[in-house]
């Protein structure tokens, strides 16, 4: 989005809350081989004008590199509590 406070699915708390001024946002999903969501990856604040296609082009190829990762890091997460529990 080109101007954050324009648009009404900005919530601005976290800028009020920490001072920072959020400008500009893209957002994408991030998505697993099946197809759902398990997260997002944001750009804030371009540092020249507004985000284009071709910064959502190269988000989106940057969030799906990292679901592997992502996923990877839950299972481990996972484990270390099961191992825990026993």
């Amino acid at each position: 989005m080109a101007d954050a406070y324009a648009d009404p699915r900005f919530n601005p708390k976290t800028d009020q809350e920490t001072g920072y001024l959020t400008k500009t946002v893209l957002c994408v999903p991030l998505r697993t081989s099946k197809g759902d969501i398990i997260g997002v990856a944001q750009a804030l604040n371009k540092l020249e004008g507004p985000f284009t296609n071709r910064d959502q082009v190269l988000l989106e190829g940057i969030a799906t590199q990292s679901v592997p990762a992502l996923k990877s890091s839950q299972t481990v997460e996972r484990m270390q509590k099961a191992r825990a529990r026993e």
